[in-house]
């Protein structure tokens, strides 16, 4: 078959990753068109892809190249209206999580997808981690019996920079950050999140309370099958990404986490060390590279998104439920 012609919308932080990535796809893709509002940093990236050609908005793009696929990693509350653009055009993407920051919105985008035989894959990477498949593969063969208790967890290093950090583009933490954790619990449970309990703290970045954000949340959350699950996410994790999940189950238990980047530990005066991963870019860069290569095998056979748009949006409500728990304080229903 013909390489995959793709097109990168947004080369930010996870545009460049793509973009790394694509190279590595010689006869399965070939990236034909980089779309960033910023030329500079488009051109940039185009130096790194060979026979792309550079836009600086979709609307350009779509009159001057023709395209199978797209990568959209753009601010979160613009994602929606670029996905309908490219629905509308018949191209199947890939979104950045979230995909969005409005489920009903995103929920008529998926459905207008299906009848244009159009494939909208929600950008969550965990799923493509192979320690997360081979739990997901555990849990589904019974190895921990009954599941009866899920905690996820994904503590940063560094508060948001850029646009992620004003919640008016991003959503603030419970979509930036906890939507990783609500969507690993539905992923190795294979449940719905029926209502949450949410509480958020400013305990180091007092800039996010002015800005109606936080940077330590807990949230409750109680799946449609009656277990709990629980997710907390911070923004101030002094020696690295740590991120992690534990299944309890009837039968035993699980635990998803990686203590260091390269097996090594240094001991001396100073204790025992190892070189534990500081960012998300180093624990998951391996999911990263699976992602994209499942997203071309999807669009060349026609096989189903991992994380469907439906999905995505109901990760949406749990986050705007989780939210709104937070600000008032109180148990809210995921509708």
């Amino acid at each position: 078959m013909d390489a995959v012609k793709l097109a990168l919308v947004g080369v930010g932080r996870m545009g460049e990753i793509h973009a790394s990535n694509a190279i590595g796809l010689k006869g399965k893709a070939l990236v034909v068109a980089i779309v960033d509002s910023v030329i500079e940093r488009a051109e940039a990236v185009a130096k790194l892809v060979s026979d792309a050609k550079v836009y600086e908005s979709v609307d350009r793009m779509l009159m001057a190249v023709d395209v199978d696929a797209a990568i959209v990693s753009v601010p979160n509350n613009i994602q929606l209206s670029i996905v309908e653009q490219l629905v509308d055009k018949g191209i199947h993407i890939l979104c950045e999580k979230p995909v969005g920051l409005i489920p009903e919105h995103l929920e008529e985008l998926a459905l207008k997808a299906e009848r244009k035989n159009v494939q909208i894959h929600a950008g969550y990477n965990r799923p493509f981690d192979q320690g997360y498949e081979k739990a997901k593969n555990f849990v589904e063969s019974g190895g921990v019996g009954k599941v009866t208790y899920i905690h996820s967890q994904t503590l940063d290093p560094e508060p948001p920079k850029g646009w992620e950090a004003d919640p008016t583009k991003s959503g603030g933490i419970f979509f930036t950050t906890c939507v990783h954790d609500f969507q690993t619990v539905i992923y190795l449970t294979g449940r719905r999140v029926q209502k949450v309990r949410a509480t958020g703290s400013v305990y180091v970045h007092d800039d996010l309370r002015s800005r109606g954000d936080f940077d330590d949340v807990f949230v409750k959350l109680w799946l449609d099958n009656g277990v709990v699950a629980t997710v907390r996410a911070n923004r101030f994790c002094s020696y690295g990404h740590d991120v992690r999940v534990e299944v309890y189950g009837t039968r035993g238990a699980i635990r998803i986490e990686q203590e260091s980047h390269t097996p090594i530990k240094y001991y001396g005066a100073e204790g025992v060390l190892t070189d534990y991963p500081y960012w998300f870019q180093t624990r998951f860069w391996d999911s990263y590279k699976r992602e994209l290569e499942y997203f071309i095998k999807a669009v060349s056979e026609g096989l189903r998104p991992r994380v469907s748009a439906f999905e995505a949006a109901h990760i949406l409500r749990v986050a705007r439920a989780a939210h709104e728990s937070a600000k008032n304080m109180s148990e809210v229903v995921v509708a």
